[in-house]
C-alpha cells in the first residue's frame, strides 16, 4: 500500500528564501532545484528541491544503468519504457495541491532522438552526456512563491514512515548551515566556439540553400562555447540566476556533471489530463534605455519573418500535441504573446490539448521529444540538417529538465540558456531560427543577444 503525507512547514523556514534553503543541501548526493526565478503569478509561483535519491535511472542508447539500494544493474532496452516501468511501481494520486510530492527528477537529452524520432547522429561526442538521467526521490521540499509557503512531502509504505521521512529531511534543513561561498573563486579561460565566425555564416547559408531546395522551412542552428573553469558550480548558478531570472530554471548537482539552467521556455506541462506546451520563437535584445526597449518589443511584435517562423512552429506543436490528444481538443491558448526577460523579448505562445485515455507521460514523450522550437520545419529533415551542420552533438542542450510525478504529472523545460559544468569545463550553446530571410550577421548577433547572461556569469 502506498502512502502520501505533507507538511506545512513555513514557519521553520520563514526568513529564508528558496534558494537559501536549497544551500543547505546543494552538495549532497544528487540534489536538485527547480527554480521559478521570476514571474511568481504566472509561471514562477513554485520552486521545488530535494536530494538523495532512493534509486537513479541512466542510459545511453539501449545500455541502462540502474542503481537502488546500492546494487548496481546493467541492462539492455528501451531505455524510456524502462522509466515508465519504475515510475509505475509508485503509482499514486495524491490530490494535493501542490505541484510535485514525489517522483523522478532529472533530464532527457537531445540525443535520446535517436529514439524518439530515429535520427542517426554522426556529430563528435565529447560531452559524454547520458541521453537521459533520473533520480526517484520520495522526499520533496515545495516552496510556494505566492504565498510564501513551504511544505515536505513524503510518500512510503505507512503515515509513520512517511512522518519519519519528513522528520528527518526538515530537520536537516533545519540544522544544517548553509555553504561557504564567500572565499570562493572561479578562473575562467578563453571562451572558445565550435563554429569560427565564418564557418557559422556559411552554415546559415547552407540552410538558406535547403529552404531554396524545399526541403525545409526553418532550421534552428546553434553553436557551442566552452572553456576551462575551476570553481564553485553553485556560485556561478546564482550569477547566472541574478543576470537572468526566468520561470524554468534548474540547478542539477548530478554527480560529477553539474547543470546551471535559466530556461525561460516551457516544453510540456501535463496535469489533470491537460498537456500544455509554450513555445518560444522570436527574439530581440532588451534597449539601452525604456524608449528603445519598447522600440524594440514592438519591433519584434510587427516582424512579419518573426510570425511568420512562429506560426510555423506553433503549427509543428499542434500537430505534434495532436498525437496524444483528444480530436478536435488541441488549441493555441495564448497566440505571438511578448515577454520580456532580463536581457531579451522573447516571442511565445501557449498550446494545450485535452490527452486521450490511457495516454502516460511517457507515451507524450515519445510523440513530442525534442521541442519543435528548438529543431525547425519539418522536424525530421530539419534534425538530420542540426546534424549535418553543427560539428559536434547537442547533448543536453535543447533537451529537457524537470520532473516526472508518481501520479501522472510532469512540467519539463527546454534546456535553453544553460551551464554544464564537468569534468574542469564548462559548455553551453546558443542558438535561433534560421529561415529563408535571416542573413547571417543577423543569425550570428541573435545568439549573442540571447547568450549575454551567460557570458557575463563568467566575467
Amino acid at each position: 500500500m502506498t502512502v502520501f503525507l505533507v507538511e506545512d512547514v513555513s514557519q521553520s523556514f520563514k526568513n529564508l528564501s528558496p534558494y537559501e534553503i536549497f544551500e543547505k543541501i546543494a552538495d549532497e548526493e544528487y540534489s536538485f532545484f527547480l527554480d521559478s526565478g521570476c514571474d511568481p503569478k504566472k509561471l514562477g509561483r513554485y520552486s521545488i528541491m530535494g536530494s538523495n535519491p532512493y534509486s537513479v535511472l541512466r542510459s545511453r542508447g539501449e545500455e541502462i544503468d540502474y542503481v537502488s539500494g546500492g546494487k548496481f544493474e546493467r541492462i539492455e532496452g528501451d531505455p524510456l519504457k524502462f522509466l515508465e516501468e519504475k515510475l509505475s511501481e509508485k503509482k499514486a494520486d495524491f490530490n494535493v495541491n501542490i505541484p510535485f510530492a514525489s517522483g523522478a527528477v532529472g533530464y532527457f537529452s537531445y540525443d535520446l532522438c535517436r529514439l524518439t524520432e530515429g535520427i542517426n547522429l554522426t556529430g563528435i561526442e565529447d560531452h559524454k552526456m547520458y541521453d537521459l538521467e533520473f533520480g526517484f526521490y520520495d522526499v520533496s521540499l515545495v516552496c510556494d512563491n505566492i504565498e510564501g509557503k513551504k511544505y515536505v512531502s513524503a510518500q512510503g509504505t505507512s503515515e509513520e514512515e512517511c512522518k519519519g521521512k519528513i522528520k528527518k529531511f526538515s530537520d536537516k534543513l533545519i540544522t544544517t548551515k548553509r555553504k561557504n561561498i564567500a572565499s570562493q573563486e572561479k578562473n575562467v579561460k578563453d571562451i572558445e566556439s565550435n563554429f569560427t565566425k565564418s564557418e557559422y555564416f556559411k552554415a546559415v547559408e547552407k540552410i538558406r540553400d535547403y529552404i531554396r531546395a524545399g526541403d525545409t522551412y526553418q532550421v534552428n542552428l546553434a553553436q557551442r562555447f566552452q572553456t576551462e573553469y575551476e570553481g564553485d558550480a553553485w556560485t556561478l548558478y546564482k550569477n547566472l540566476r541574478k543576470l537572468s531570472p526566468a520561470p524554468f530554471s534548474a540547478y542539477l548537482n548530478f554527480g560529477e556533471t553539474k547543470i546551471l539552467s535559466s530556461s525561460p521556455e516551457r516544453f510540456l506541462k501535463i496535469r489533470g489530463g491537460i498537456i500544455e506546451t509554450r513555445p518560444i520563437k522570436g527574439t530581440r535584445p532588451r534597449g539601452e534605455t525604456p524608449k528603445e526597449d519598447k522600440r524594440l518589443a514592438q519591433e519584434l511584435t510587427a516582424s512579419e519573418k518573426d510570425k511568420a517562423e512562429h506560426i510555423m512552429i506553433v503549427d509543428l506543436e499542434r500537430n505534434d500535441l495532436g498525437k496524444v490528444c483528444g480530436f478536435g481538443s488541441v488549441r493555441v491558448a495564448e497566440m505571438e504573446v511578448i515577454e520580456s526577460y532580463a536581457n531579451v523579448h522573447h516571442m511565445v505562445s501557449t498550446v494545450r490539448g485535452k490527452l486521450r485515455k490511457g495516454v502516460s507521460v511517457i507515451d507524450c514523450i515519445r510523440a513530442t521529444f525534442p521541442g519543435g522550437s528548438i529543431t525547425g520545419a519539418p522536424k525530421v529533415r530539419a534534425m538530420e540538417i542540426i546534424d549535418e551542420l553543427e560539428p559536434t552533438r547537442r547533448g543536453l542542450y535543447t533537451g529537457s529538465i524537470g520532473y516526472i510525478g508518481f501520479d501522472g504529472s510532469c512540467d519539463l523545460n527546454i534546456v535553453i540558456r544553460t551551464m554544464i559544468v564537468k569534468d574542469g569545463k564548462i559548455f553551453f550553446h546558443i542558438g535561433g531560427g534560421v529561415v529563408y530571410d535571416s542573413t547571417p550577421e543577423g543569425e550570428y548577433q541573435e545568439t549573442m543577444d540571447k547568450g549575454e547572461a551567460l557570458f557575463d556569469s563568467l566575467n
